[in-house]
C-alpha cells in the first residue's frame, strides 16, 4: 500500500507483479488529465509493456469484464493494472477472475466462489469513496437480471495499490459528495452490520468524524490538500473494515436507484439509510445505540440528537438532500420502485439482525419519497 501524493513515483514496484499489465481504466478521466500518458512512461522506463482496455463504463457489465477479459488473454497479459473510481477497479478485479477460471463470471458471484488464484492485481484509484482498492468485492451488473451482484473472495484482494490524493483534484463538487457519501455510507452500515465487531467499531467511528470534517471542505475547494488526503485515507479505512462487515440495507436498495434512475453510486447508497435508521431504532436499539455514539463529537452539531438527523444535516451541507422528489421520482412510481428494491435487496436484507419485511421496505420509500 503505497499512500500520499506522488505515490505514483514507486509505480516501478509493480515490476515484481509480472511482465505485461492490461490497464483497465474508463473512457475520459485517464486521458483529458494525462494521468494515462504519465503512468505509461514510467512503465517505459522499467521496460514494462502494456495494453489497454478503455471501455469501462459507469457500473460495469458482466459483457464489459468478459470482453475484458478477453482483451487480457489475447495480448498475452499476465496482471491488471485497475486505473480510475470503483467501476474501473472492480472490472480489473473480475477480469483477475477469469484469467485463471474457465467458467463465465455469472458462476463466481457470492462467497468464496473463486476456484484457481487470479492473477496479481494493481489498483490506482481516482476517487475517494468506493475502498475497492483494498476490498475483497467486485460488484458488476447483472445486465440480464438488470441487478448488481458481488464477487466476494480474498483472491481478489489487491497486491498493490497507488493511493495518491492528488489524484482526486478535478473531481467535481457532486461526484466528491456523492463519492464520499460512498464511504459514510460503509461506515454506517458497517456499524449496524450483524458482522461488526470491536475492531470494525472503531475503525468506522473515527472515519465518520473524518468525512464529516472534512467532506464539506473537499466539496467547496477542490484542491484542499488536507481535505483530499483525508477523504482518501476515509475510503480507504472504511474499506479496510467493509471486508469483515459488507455492506446492508442502504447499500441493497440504493441499487435500484443506480440501475433504473442512473442515480450516483454513493449518493443512491445513502438515499435510504435516514429513513432505515429511523424506522430500525427501537427494534435494533443496541446497534443503533453504538451508531448514535459514533456522532457524538465536536465535528457534529449537538442541536441535533440523532445519528439520522446529523446524516440529512451533512448531505443538505454538500446539496444532495436525501428525498427521491430530488431526482425525479413521482408518486406513480413508488410501487415498481418497492417491487424492484426488493428484488434487488435480498442479499443485504441477510446482513442485518431481524427480518425486514416488505411492509418495512415500502415505509421506508414512501419516507424517502416524501422527505
Amino acid at each position: 500500500m503505497y499512500f500520499g501524493c506522488e505515490v505514483l513515483e514507486s509505480i516501478p514496484q509493480i515490476s515484481r507483479l509480472g511482465k505485461k499489465p492490461l490497464i483497465i481504466t474508463g473512457k475520459h478521466f485517464v486521458y483529458f488529465t494525462g494521468l494515462l500518458e504519465k503512468i505509461q512512461k514510467k512503465l517505459e522506463n522499467i521496460s514494462i509493456k502494456w495494453a489497454i482496455f478503455s471501455d469501462v463504463e459507469e457500473n460495469p457489465s458482466v459483457k464489459t469484464v468478459e470482453k475484458a477479459a478477453q482483451a487480457f488473454k489475447g495480448q498475452g497479459c499476465d496482471f491488471v493494472l485497475g486505473i480510475g473510481g470503483g467501476s474501473a477497479m472492480d472490472t480489473a478485479k473480475a477480469v483477475a477472475v477469469l484469467s485463471s477460471n474457465s467458467q463465465g463470471l455469472n458462476k463466481y458471484f457470492g462467497e468464496e466462489l473463486v476456484q484457481n488464484p487470479p492473477c496479481p492485481i494493481a489498483l490506482i484509484p481516482t476517487t475517494s469513496g468506493t475502498g475497492s482498492e483494498v476490498t475483497r468485492f467486485s460488484v458488476i451488473v447483472d445486465e440480464d437480471n438488470n441487478t448488481k451482484k458481488t464477487i466476494a473472495s480474498l483472491s481478489i484482494m489487491p497486491d498493490i495499490a497507488f493511493c495518491d490524493p492528488s489524484l482526486t483534484y478535478t473531481l467535481n463538487p457532486y461526484l466528491t459528495a456523492s463519492t464520499g457519501l460512498d464511504a459514510l455510507s460503509h461506515c454506517i452500515e458497517g456499524i449496524l452490520s450483524v458482522r461488526a465487531n470491536p475492531i470494525t467499531d472503531i475503525l468506522n467511528k473515527e472515519t465518520i468524524a473524518m468525512i464529516f470534517r472534512w467532506l464539506p471542505v473537499a466539496v467547496k475547494d477542490g484542491k484542499d490538500k488536507q481535505a483530499r488526503e483525508q477523504m482518501m485515507l476515509s475510503s480507504l479505512v472504511a474499506g479496510v473494515s467493509l471486508n469483515c462487515t459488507g455492506t446492508m440495507l442502504g447499500h441493497g436498495m440504493g441499487y435500484t436507484l443506480t440501475l433504473d434512475w442512473s442515480v450516483h453510486h454513493g449518493y443512491a447508497s445513502l438515499m435510504f439509510l435516514p429513513q432505515i435508521i429511523s424506522l430500525i431504532r427501537e427494534r435494533y436499539a443496541q446497534r443503533v445505540e453504538v451508531l448514535d455514539k459514533a456522532f457524538v463529537g465536536d465535528f457534529a452539531n449537538r442541536k441535533v440528537e440523532n445519528s439520522e438527523g446529523k446524516i440529512i444535516e451533512l448531505m443538505e451541507k454538500i446539496n444532495l438532500k436525501p428525498s427521491l422528489k430530488t431526482i425525479g421520482i413521482e408518486e406513480k412510481d413508488i410501487e415498481n420502485l418497492i417491487t424492484r428494491i426488493e428484488k434487488n435487496s435480498q442479499r443485504s436484507l441477510r446482513n442485518i439482525g431481524f427480518k425486514f419485511t416488505t411492509q418495512d421496505i415500502e415505509q421506508v420509500v414512501r419516507k424517502t419519497a416524501g422527505s
